[in-house]
C-alpha cells in the first residue's frame, strides 16, 4: 500500500487503540506521517528511539529502600505522563533495537507495561521501522513481538499518485516552490521500465544493492534540498549532490536555470492578461506554486486569470493551493466565479 492508505489504516488502528508496526525504505515519510496522524487525531505524540538503550535503560534504576527494591522511571515514561493521559507512544527505527529490547517491547505491546511500570491506558503504541533488505540497520523481529502488532507495509513513492501526494504536503510543510515544481515534473517515471528512454522517478530511487549508495533519493532528502535550494550556484550542485546523490542533483541543478526563466510573479499579477506564459511544464509548475504562494484576496483575481491562461491543470493547482494556504480566499468574488466554472473540483 501506499503511504497515504498506510497512514489512513493508521489512524482506525490508533482509534481501535491496537499496537502497529509501519514498515518502509528509509525516508519515504514513516516518522512524519505517524506524527501528523496523532495530530489529526487531536492526540499528543512522544517519538523515542530505544536503539541506543539496553533492556536495564528501559526497566529503570533500582532504588533499595529497607529490605525491597523498587525501580525509578525511565524519562521518557515520566514524560510520557505529563503530556496528559491520552497519546500516541511512538518507538522509531524499532527492529534496529538488539534482541534484548525486544523482549520488553513485546510486554510494552501486550501488556502495556515495561517491567513495573504501566502505561496508561489512553496511549496508543505506534512502532516503524525499515526493512532488512534496505541495508539500514533494521534486525529481524522475533515473532513473539511481531504477532502482538498490526503490521503495515508501505510501497516506495514511485507513481503520480505518490508524487502528488507528496507534493500537497510539501504545499503545507513550506518546501521550497523549485523543489516542488521538479518534482512534480521528475518525481515519477518517464517511459516503461525496461524500453528505451526510460527514466525512473526521482521523488524516491534508492537501490539496496548498491553497496556504495550514500546520498539518494528520497522524500526526507527533498525536504532538506528545500533548505539549500537558494545556495549559491558556486556550491548548490555538491550541495544537493550530498543529500539526493550526482545524477539527480544534476538534473535538478539544469531545472534552476530553466526555473529562474520564469517570469517575475509581481509582474505577472501587474498584467495577468499580457504576461508571458511559459511551455515548458515544469515552469508551469513553478509558476503556479509561487502565485498560490503570493494569492491574497487583493490579487486573487490576478492570478487566476493568469494561470487560466496557462492551462486547466495548472489553474486546479494554483486556486486549490491557494485556498489550502488561505481559507478566507473562499470569500473572494474570484473564487466563486472560479468554483462555479470548475464545479467539478473538490476543494
Amino acid at each position: 500500500m501506499n503511504l497515504h492508505t498506510a497512514l489512513s489504516a493508521l489512524s482506525e488502528a490508533l482509534k481501535a487503540n491496537i499496537p502497529v508496526m509501519l514498515h518502509g525504505a528509509p525516508g519515504i515519510g514513516k516518522t512524519d506521517g505517524i506524527e501528523s496522524t496523532a495530530a489529526g487525531i487531536k492526540l499528543p505524540c512522544l517519538t523515542e528511539v530505544l536503539a541506543t538503550m539496553e533492556a536495564v535503560d528501559l526497566r529503570g534504576l533500582p532504588c533499595i529502600t529497607g529490605d525491597s527494591v523498587s525501580w525509578s522511571k525511565p524519562d521518557f515514561l515520566a514524560r510520557l505522563e505529563r503530556m496528559g493521559p491520552e497519546g500516541v507512544l511512538f518507538i522509531d527505527e524499532a527492529n534496529s533495537n538488539a534482541q534484548s529490547v525486544q523482549v520488553p517491547l513485546m510486554q510494552l505491546a501486550w501488556k502495556r507495561q515495561i517491567g513495573p511500570h504501566e502505561i496508561p491506558t489512553g496511549w496508543r503504541i505506534v512502532m516503524a521501522g525499515n526493512r532488512q533488505s534496505d541495508r539500514a540497520a533494521a534486525q529481524r523481529m522475533g515473532t513473539a513481538l511481531a504477532n502482538r502488532l498490526l503490521h503495515l507495509d508501505i510501497d516506495p513513492p514511485n507513481s503520480q499518485d505518490d508524487v502528488r501526494a507528496w507534493a500537497k504536503w510539501a504545499a503545507g510543510a513550506q518546501i521550497h516552490p523549485m523543489v516542488i515544481a521538479f518534482i512534480m515534473l521528475r518525481g515519477g517515471p518517464n517511459g516503461v521500465q525496461g524500453a528505451p528512454g526510460y527514466q525512473p522517478g526521482l521523488l524516491f530511487d534508492f537501490r539496496p544493492d548498491d553497496a556504495n549508495a550514500r546520498a539518494f533519493p528520497t522524500p526526507r532528502a527533498w525536504s532538506q534540498v528545500s533548505k539549500i535550494a537558494d545556495a549559491p550556484d558556486a556550491v548548490r550542485l555538491h550541495l544537493v549532490a550530498g543529500l539526493v546523490g550526482e545524477k539527480a542533483a544534476c538534473e535538478f541543478e539544469g531545472f534552476v536555470q530553466v526555473y529562474r526563466s520564469a517570469p517575475p510573479v509581481l509582474s505577472i499579477i501587474a498584467n495577468p492578461a499580457g504576461a508571458p506564459v511559459p511551455t515548458q511544464p515544469g515552469v508551469q509548475y513553478a509558476v503556479s506554486l509561487a502565485l498560490a504562494r503570493a494569492a491574497n484576496a487583493g490579487n486573487f483575481s490576478a492570478v487566476l486569470q493568469y494561470v487560466r491562461r496557462v492551462g486547466r491543470e495548472f489553474e486546479i493547482v494554483t486556486a486549490t493551493d491557494a485556498i489550502r494556504r488561505n481559507p478566507d480566499l473562499t470569500d473572494t468574488s474570484a473564487f466563486i466565479d472560479w468554483a462555479a466554472r470548475n464545479s467539478d473540483v473538490t476543494i
